[in-house]
């Protein structure tokens, strides 16, 4: 099983272009081993405890085998 994760303002195409812009995430996510993927993302306020919040999305992609 392989895993990536990526945290930062929710946009689909920022997440695929960080995680393929990314040599040991690339190699997860494109890896001969690996023939299923699944991603989930959860999107919300983020306080940085400065008082300063920010939208935010963590994602989260599994690669493995079933």
């Amino acid at each position: 099983v392989g895993e990536v994760i990526v945290t930062g303002p929710p946009s689909a195409q920022k997440l695929v272009d960080l995680w393929m812009g990314s040599p040991p995430h690339y190699a997860v996510i494109m890896g001969a081993q690996y023939s299923e993927i699944g991603v989930g993302c959860a999107e919300g306020p983020y306080a940085d405890g400065a008082g300063n919040v920010f939208e935010t999305a963590l994602c989260v992609g599994m690669a493995g085998i079933p």
